[in-house]
């Protein structure tokens, strides 16, 4: 009889923003051309995990908020991927890109949690992996030595036949992510048949370098397309000084947390209807050309405060990206974690964000450069995102991009 081992991810950011993550892997696909513009490059086509995987989910749901932690999807699967083997193992590589070498990618991976696992008096990132065994089953030794050794995971074990499992697990999740996601098992979704569940957990917190003053909130017009709009909560900043880069096409603003080591990148196509070809040229490499662009000017921003919740169920979009074997109850293989044909019978992720005028939970440990000057600065640009924009977390040091999102109506 076949079973089947879940993966469940439970990925949170509390009050305020987001971000994406690129992971793990040897290199990053894909050319940009060093123009001024932010042109779309056709020999850009293969693309990392997070922009295949944020494509994947856009186009099934094009006027909808997105929002998701490929860091978190991708370490999960990283911890599945330490038992795989023969065919499962080669097409979790080519679609997240794990580096093969297992001493390096362990070791990488080693290193990149315990940079982000941080926290101090001026922000919070915590990240938190789980293994959770049937009660008297055994998982290979090794397996769960790199688990606890690498991926700093802890290991329970737990009653799957009934809901004193899932409601162990949900209560870690709710732990993990300071209650913003509760119940990330439904009840009854484990069995006799479920063998292990495999959880990564991820939360942020952290404040505006440059926080919006409330009382500089208003009721504005946020434009759904050229023709629909609603009204919505608009955050306004005096002129101050940001990292900016501008297109024919295109606005990109950083905006930094205190401590200096985690940003935001809000990317606004100029065109009300612009979205779609915005996210069509995106890859990895076209936001490093962006960053790298990017120069302090005096700005004015506008931006409207929003909070969502998402959820997705990983299978389908990670069998469009190649990944196959590892969700087929008679080709999966999993002989790194058991002797028993086992398989991925669900992947779960939710996500939730809140951005205000305070700040976002996120990660810094540097502080912001203190800039002296006389008065504010007379701004040279206007950066009003009153019309659907793609936003990103990433932390500054590793390049890592935690979160990643797309709002399409700040009101859903």
């Amino acid at each position: 009889m076949k079973t089947r081992l879940l993966i469940i991810i439970g990925i949170i950011i509390i009050p305020t923003l987001l971000g994406a993550f690129y992971l793990f892997s040897e290199t990053s696909s894909g050319i940009i051309t060093q123009d001024t513009e932010f042109a779309n490059d056709d020999s850009s086509d293969e693309k990392d995990f997070v922009f295949a995987f944020y494509s994947e989910i856009a186009k099934d749901s094009p006027e909808s908020n997105l929002f998701f932690s490929p860091f978190g999807i991708s370490t999960a699967f990283s911890m599945a991927y330490e038992g795989a083997a023969g065919n499962t193992a080669s097409e979790m590589q080519q679609v997240f890109g794990f580096i093969s070498d297992d001493q390096k990618r362990r070791e990488a991976i080693s290193d990149t949690l315990a940079k982000l696992d941080s926290k101090n008096d001026m922000y919070k990132l915590q990240i938190a992996n789980a293994l959770w065994v049937k009660d008297g089953y055994q998982i290979k030794q090794d397996y769960l030595d790199t688990a606890t050794t690498y991926y700093d995971s802890t290991v329970d074990n737990v009653d799957f036949v009934t809901n004193d499992g899932v409601n162990k697990i949900n209560r870690w999740t709710s732990e993990k992510t300071q209650g913003k996601i509760k119940d990330v098992l439904a009840p009854d979704s484990t069995d006799e048949l479920t063998r292990m569940v495999i959880t990564n957990a991820i939360y942020f917190k952290g404040k505006w370098g440059n926080q919006f003053n409330p009382g500089n909130t208003s009721d504005k017009l946020f434009w759904l397309d050229k023709d629909k709009s609603v009204t919505v909560p608009m955050m306004k900043s005096p002129a101050d000084m940001f990292d900016y880069y501008e297109t024919k096409d295109l606005q990109a603003i950083k905006m930094y947390y205190v401590g200096g080591d985690i940003s935001m990148i809000v990317l606004l196509p100029k065109d009300k209807n612009g979205l779609g070809s915005l996210e069509d040229s995106l890859n990895m490499q076209k936001l490093d050309f962006i960053r790298d662009m990017m120069t302090r000017e005096p700005l004015t921003i506008q931006m409207p405060k929003f909070e969502f919740e998402t959820e997705y169920k990983l299978v389908d979009s990670l069998e469009n990206l190649g990944i196959h074997d590892a969700f087929d109850k008679n080709n999966a293989d999993f002989q790194g974690m058991t002797d028993e044909q086992v398989y991925l019978d669900q992947a779960i992720h939710k996500a939730f964000v809140n951005v205000n005028e305070e700040g976002t939970e996120a990660a810094a440990i540097t502080a912001l450069v203190v800039r002296a000057q006389s008065g504010p600065p007379e701004p040279r640009h206007e950066f009003v995102a009153d019309h659907p924009f793609v936003f990103i977390i990433q932390e500054n040091n590793t390049g890592e991009i935690l979160f990643i999102g797309r709002l399409a109506n700040p009101l859903v």
